[in-house]
């Protein structure tokens, strides 16, 4: 049997196995179509035929994405604080310092007659020495405006009335006026005189603010307030 070629039967196809040939005078060309591959497929039947596989279809191709250029990140909108109304700015408070008190140009603490003596200091001798408890309050107001006002600066002038030689009344003046200064409470650097001399040339400087002119200008007759310690005040 000239142009049959024989293939074994498959495995599980049965007593009536079929021999798959190409014989060129029984099928011809046509017994393929389009090359396609066959199969041997078992049927229940009993019997044995050709199938023929169904063509694969066609699978859909994922569509083709263009690539996009990047996008730019989105602008994010810069907000405004919102203002909030402001009450108008108050200037700082000026320290403006209290007024001063006004205070007399000087004052005049009055002495009995010849004191204090020379042994007489400190407050005994000055309890003993002014004239009235009026002096003694006049002189606790010096001392009080002297502590109020650091800035407060004296002069003493002790003075005498026309009674006696010169030398000792310049001398009772003398202390006189060292007796209130120590009086005062204050440090020696608050003791000035004023930039011009205006004391008579006769009055003698014990120290820096305290002097003394005796009788120099003691009246006659004698007045008792001749008898005396001027207090001068100066800023």
């Amino acid at each position: 049997m000239t142009g049959l070629a024989l293939v074994e039967p498959l495995a599980g196809v049965g007593r009536h196995g079929l021999a798959l040939g190409v014989a060129a005078d029984r099928a011809g060309d046509h017994a393929l179509q389009d090359h396609d591959a066959t199969l041997f497929s078992a049927v229940p039947s009993g019997g044995d035929r050709l199938v023929t596989a169904p063509r694969p279809e066609p699978q859909p191709q994922p569509p083709t994405r263009t690539p996009q250029p990047p996008q730019p990140p989105p602008r994010t909108q810069t907000q405004t604080p919102t203002q909030t109304p402001t009450s108008p700015v108050q200037p700082p408070p000026v320290n403006t310092p209290p007024p001063r008190p006004v205070l007399p140009s000087s004052v005049e603490l009055f002495f009995v007659f010849d004191r204090p003596t020379r042994a007489e200091t400190g407050s005994a001798g000055l309890a003993r020495s002014l004239r009235a408890p009026q002096e003694h309050e006049k002189l606790e107001a010096v001392k009080r405006q002297l502590q109020a006002n650091r800035d407060l600066k004296v002069q003493l002038v002790g003075t005498a009335s026309s009674e006696g030689p010169d030398r000792y009344n310049m001398d009772l003046g003398a202390r006189r006026a060292q007796l209130i200064a120590s009086m005062l409470g204050v440090d020696q650097s608050r003791f000035v005189d004023p930039p011009e001399r205006d004391l008579r040339d006769e009055c003698e400087m014990l120290r820096a603010g305290v002097w003394t002119c005796g009788e120099v200008e003691a009246k006659t007759p004698v007045d008792p307030n001749d008898r005396r310690v001027l207090v001068r005040f100066f800023i």
